[in-house]
């Protein structure tokens, strides 16, 4: 199973590829994981593309796989291999606090992650405000031009369910 879910920031991507990856015991990854420089303490600097691209398609190379992110211009390796493409519609005010609640339990060291700053967090929290009617726009524009048709969701239940009506 090859499954990729796509949503801005704070929408549970993570959280439930973490469960689902569980669940069906498939391999993860978080493009940020990537996308960011490895080694960088915080979200200052970006990857090189090509060791960036070069990673994503060994990791949809794999028999089975569970991909998260917000991204979508270099996706299409990833995007032309998915069994299914989900993408979460948690409401804004939602995402807007699970972004807060996130830099606090980071701060706190309650979760791991990158040094977050409060300039970072309202950067973050723009971008969310106007991803779906910029990135998720562009993204669902070239899914369709790939022949795609992702399925919105609530969220882990939802997609449980549309797997099991799948199998």
């Amino acid at each position: 199973m090859k499954i990729h879910i796509l949503e801005g920031p704070g929408s549970g991507k993570s959280f439930v590829a973490r469960k689902l990856g569980e669940r069906y015991g498939i391999p993860i990854l978080d493009l940020d994981e990537i996308f960011w420089e490895p080694n960088a303490k915080d979200f200052s600097s970006k990857a090189d593309p090509e060791s960036r691209d070069a990673a994503l398609i060994a990791f949809v190379a794999q028999d089975s796989w569970i991909v998260e992110g917000a991204y979508y211009r270099w996706l299409t390796p990833c995007f032309q291999t998915a069994d299914f493409i989900f993408v979460l519609t948690p409401p804004l005010w939602l995402r807007q606090a699970r972004i807060i609640r996130r830099f606090i339990r980071r701060k706190i060291g309650l979760e791991p992650g990158k040094k977050e700053t409060f300039s970072s967090l309202m950067n973050l929290m723009a971008w969310g405000k106007t991803y779906d009617g910029d990135n998720l726009l562009r993204a669902t524009t070239l899914l369709k031009e790939l022949g795609r048709q992702p399925v919105h969701c609530n969220g882990l239940k939802g997609i449980t369910g549309h797997l099991e009506q799948q199998a």
